[in-house]
């Protein structure tokens, strides 16, 4: 049962390795001095090794020892030293492979989503398994060129953030999808409370702070940098976000909280029903009802197919085509299609049943048909 065991699995491997660090805590504390000054320290100068004194040199780290400077503790005080060599070596080269084989499969995912059209070329796999070759390259070269500073001191502040930056925005997006109250986000493990993945999500950004503000400032900026791209640029891909949802809630507790207020002649608004047909066809009708409404009130796009509505006719095709058009178009209009077997009883149908709540047309707009001109001029 994934829902028990997934939960259970985590929270036994959390529980243990905290305690095992833990553990290696009290026993470097109560083996190892915090802070030792030494009074020399062995130089290798080439082939060379040279003896300095400390109390001839000033504020040299070297002369400095302890749990704050020595890292090689664990090794001092175990009872076999090569083996946390060995420990060492197999925990980097696991988290190496891991991130080698992970990171570019992520990657390629993201630049097959086209958010960032540029990187079209990563997105490209090879053979059966769709492997991502050229993304395993770049990986490569990124390892390789972090790696050629040579100062781990100096790339972990960064990798670290950005691992809590990581956390960060997975709590958050935990926190927003149940303030959104979306419909597919229902956490099954009995102690998730939302407002604790924020505070999670605060604690995060806070500890990324206390790591090195600078590294941390770093990962904001990028962070925000590619979210305001993301923003600006729009893709055209449905993720099923909770904005979505938090789009959903506002637009139905707006709906329901126009039907409470009375109305007034000073917020009368014309909400038109537009007997368009298919606006495709009537592009000036629908521009007339925009000059019209502005953009300000309701505008419905009304079509009425004939035919017999006894058979399943697919209207949702037509729908989709002219919501894209009425978009493309900048026309703040919605489209709904009815099937009738005449334009009377369609147009009433519309009427009765078009709008929810007081988001319901009160005028009614249509074009100028041609045989009211030829039977004018029969009249006359």
């Amino acid at each position: 049962n994934p829902s028990h065991s997934i939960p259970l699995g985590t929270n036994v491997a959390i529980a243990l390795t905290s305690f095992v660090y833990l553990t290696f805590c009290i026993v470097a504390g109560c083996t190892t001095r915090r802070d030792v000054n030494l009074d020399f320290y062995e130089r290798k100068n080439g082939s060379i090794i040279q003896i300095v004194n400390c109390s001839s040199v000033i504020n040299d780290t070297e002369c400095k020892s302890g749990l704050i400077y020595n890292y090689q503790t664990m090794r001092m005080i175990s009872a076999f030293g090569p083996i946390i060599i060995a420990g060492i070596f197999a925990a980097t080269l696991s988290s190496a492979l891991a991130s080698l084989v992970g990171a570019p499969k992520v990657f390629q995912a993201v630049c097959r989503d086209m958010i960032f059209p540029c990187l079209k070329f990563f997105s490209v796999g090879n053979g059966k398994s769709d492997e991502p070759h050229r993304a395993y390259f770049l990986t490569y070269f990124i390892s390789i060129s972090f790696a050629a500073i040579g100062e781990l001191n100096v790339i972990a502040p960064i990798i670290s953030n950005f691992f809590l930056m990581t956390y960060a925005l997975v709590n958050y997006s935990c926190f927003d999808a149940s303030l959104a109250k979306a419909s597919g986000w229902r956490p099954a493990f009995r102690y998730y409370n939302k407002w604790l993945a924020l505070v999670g999500a605060l604690l995060c950004v806070v500890v990324m702070f206390v790591i090195n503000w600078w590294a941390a400032l770093i990962t904001l900026v990028a962070s925000s940098g590619i979210f305001l791209y993301v923003r600006t640029t729009k893709p055209e891909i449905n993720w099923g976000s909770s904005v979505q949802a938090h789009t959903y809630r506002r637009a139905l507790d707006a709906t329901l909280k126009l039907g409470t207020v009375q109305e007034h002649v000073k917020n009368f608004r014309p909400q038109m029903l537009v007997l368009t047909g298919n606006p495709i066809c009537r592009p000036a009708l629908v521009d007339l009802g925009s000059l019209v409404t502005h953009g300000n009130s309701l505008m419905i796009c009304g079509n009425v197919v004939l035919d017999d509505p006894s058979i399943n006719i697919r209207l949702n095709d037509q729908k989709e085509h002219g919501e894209a058009w009425l978009k493309k178009r900048n026309s703040k209009a919605f489209y709904q299609s009815i099937v009738a077997p005449t334009v009377r009883q369609g147009t009433m149908a519309l009427l009765q049943c078009v709008g929810v709540g007081k988001m319901r047309p009160n005028v009614v707009f249509l074009g100028f048909k041609n045989d009211w001109l030829i039977k004018a001029e029969a009249t006359n």
